[in-house]
């Protein structure tokens, strides 16, 4: 978790961005914008719970090499 912590202070609209661009919608949130928001649609399946999970896995992954 610290790990993110990290990631999210120093590159936070870089994975807003990448994750916008595949689908998933997410937000800093929290007095040091250190949580993410996720804002899943009405409708949320276990493949949109995949989805979510793979995307934020891919981007967090990216956004660790900047």
């Amino acid at each position: 978790i610290y790990y993110q912590y990290i990631i999210l202070r120093t590159c936070p609209f870089m994975l807003f961005s990448q994750a916008k661009d595949r689908f998933v919608l997410i937000s800093a949130d929290g007095p040091h914008n250190n949580v993410l928001k996720i804002k899943p649609p009405m409708c949320f399946a276990k493949e949109d719970a995949d989805h979510l999970c793979s995307v934020l896995d891919e981007t967090l992954r990216e956004v660790e090499e900047c």
